[in-house]
């Protein structure tokens, strides 16, 4: 009974499989299941035989009239194959930024050597590119070795922060009590302008088209005084020295002059007072 039994259920399985499977498509028609062989790969495995497997992959077979149902837009998406083209970002040249202090005080020269100039020394334009402890140095020096009493310091933007920690570190190496060490401070706003440069330039040959933008940076001024503050001790004479005396050829020659003058105005003022009188015969 029981190899009949076996005998029934391979004949059973061998006759399904026989059958053709239908599937239903997404409009409602019925079509058979397909099988579609893939093409066979070599399996590298073993020394140097290669056996070739079949891939086996079902595909439904859509039908005409499903194929006409659904859009093209759907089946094969539309896809640029020219690539996106970024527009290039436009050359810019930062200006400089306007000075808060003249790079050379009025009274001193231009064309003289930096050692030589006093006014000035204790306006200081803080950057990045200075460490902190040459500006420490430095303004110690004008505070201590040159007798300034009050330092003006200013900086902008990304400055900023170096300033500060500058203003608070500084009290701390100076050899006065923390109550005569005043510091105030002032913040504000300039405008920065920049000039963009153009790539192609007109059809004449001339040059590139250069536009201008304004920028609006944040400044700080910091002014440390020590007591008081004597604004003119920097330019009083102690710092700079007397007022040259003039050489000795031209105090001769100005006593030439006062001289010559001297005697021409004592000459018209005689020619003026003593009068001539023609000599009278008496008989």
């Amino acid at each position: 009974m029981s190899s009949t039994g076996t005998k029934r259920k391979s004949d059973a399985v061998a006759a399904d499989t026989n059958i053709p499977k239908k599937v239903k498509t997404s409009s409602g028609a019925v079509k058979p299941h397909t099988q579609s062989i893939a093409p066979a790969e070599p399996n590298r495995r073993g020394n140097g035989k290669e056996k070739h497997l079949a891939q086996v992959t079902s595909a439904p077979r859509i039908s005409p009239a499903a194929d006409a149902s659904t859009p093209e837009s759907s089946i094969m998406p539309h896809v640029d194959a020219r690539p996106a083209t970024q527009p290039r970002r436009p050359r810019i040249r930062k200006l400089a930024p306007p000075r808060p202090f003249p790079t050379v005080a009025p009274a001193s020269s231009v064309t003289g050597p930096r050692s030589a100039h006093h006014e000035g020394k204790n306006n200081i334009c803080v950057t990045r590119k200075t460490k902190l402890a040459a500006y420490l140095r430095r303004c110690r020096a004008l505070l201590v070795d040159d007798g300034f009493k009050e330092l003006r310091l200013s900086a902008m933007g990304a400055a900023i922060p170096h300033l500060t920690l500058l203003a608070v570190s500084l009290p701390q190496i100076l050899p006065w009590a923390q109550d005569e060490v005043k510091v105030k401070v002032f913040t504000g706003s300039v405008e920065v302008h920049d000039e963009i440069l153009s790539e192609s330039g007109s059809d004449e040959g001339e040059g590139p088209e250069e536009e201008f933008r304004t920028r609006v940076k944040s400044t700080m001024n910091i002014i440390i005084r020590i007591g008081e503050g004597e604004p003119d001790v920097a330019v009083s004479n102690s710092d700079q020295g007397q007022a040259p005396r003039p050489t000795k050829k031209k105090s001769k020659r100005k006593e030439n002059r006062v001289k010559e003058g001297g005697g021409q105005r004592e000459g018209a003022a005689l020619g003026q007072i003593v009068l001539r009188e023609p000599d009278q015969d008496h008989p």
